[in-house]
């Protein structure tokens, strides 16, 4: 669920406005936080060839769901140039955007965890996982429902 940064404000949400990104079941948002004293290459399920592979990656932070909005579950919507949405001011459901967390300026993506070659699934699903990039490209959008 999209929530504004002031929850009580409803309407339309428009680009670059500062929006929350909250789980519907848990009602928890999803946040950025800071690795203390380790790298994201540290974690068990991102193998070190993967961090090495992507100098775009910023590994120094990890994504979490807290219980309580805070400075760190703050993110940008920003339209992909050549959708319709860039000419509007707002957001539509349909809309492809590019997912910026306000705090860390970094931006949201999706990493694969096997080689695009292999056939390795887990449960016949693709191992995913979210990561954030210094920089934005165009295989980095959602959309949004």
């Amino acid at each position: 669920m999209i929530e504004n940064e002031i929850y009580s404000v409803g309407g339309l949400c428009a680009f670059e406005s500062k929006f929350r990104l909250r789980h519907v079941s848990t009602g928890c948002y999803l946040s950025i936080t800071k690795l203390e004293g380790k790298k994201l290459s540290d974690d068990k399920f991102l193998p070190e060839e993967m961090c090495e592979l992507n100098s775009n990656l910023a590994r120094e932070f990890r994504m979490a769901l807290i219980p309580s909005p805070d400075n760190s579950t703050l993110f940008k919507f920003l339209a992909l140039k050549t959708s319709d949405a860039i000419r509007d001011k707002y957001i539509k459901a349909g809309s492809f955007v590019f997912v910026e967390n306000v705090l860390t300026g970094k931006w949201l993506d999706v990493m694969c965890l096997i080689d695009n070659n292999s056939h390795n699934t887990i449960a016949g699903k693709i191992p995913l996982i979210p990561v954030l990039k210094h920089e934005i490209s165009e295989d980095q959008v959602f959309k949004l429902f």
